[in-house]
């Protein structure tokens, strides 16, 4: 046998995926989630890409908790932590405008136009 066995000849253990899934929602980032389980990132979307059903499984636990972090904020009196979580987590949709260009990749010059 070769020293380096093939992707498609490792063995499959579902434990690993099932800790990430588990962790993410708890809302730990991903890369908290691979050191935690010590997978490598490169294996988690490795297989993030090759399996159907562990991407779906990976965005329901993502989703699960930016709602939660959402219902936090509209019925909250004390609102700004999850506001604040929101906004780095998910900075397409709640960062600031700034953000949202860098993450758009905007090369217009405008995300450094915006002052803070």
């Amino acid at each position: 046998m070769n020293a380096i066995t093939p992707l498609n000849r490792l063995p499959t253990s579902l434990s690993w995926q099932t800790d990430i899934i588990i962790l993410l929602s708890r809302g730990v980032s991903i890369v908290e989630a691979c050191q935690m389980t010590q997978v490598s990132r490169a294996t988690n979307y490795r297989r993030f890409d090759k399996d159907p059903a562990f991407k779906r499984q990976v965005e329901r636990a993502r989703a699960i908790v930016e709602l939660e972090l959402f219902q936090i904020v509209r019925e909250s009196s004390d609102w700004r932590a999850a506001a604040w979580l929101l906004e780095k987590r998910y900075p397409a949709d709640y960062g600031t405008a700034r953000d949202r260009l860098r993450y758009a990749r905007c090369s217009c010059g405008a995300a450094s136009a915006i002052m803070r």
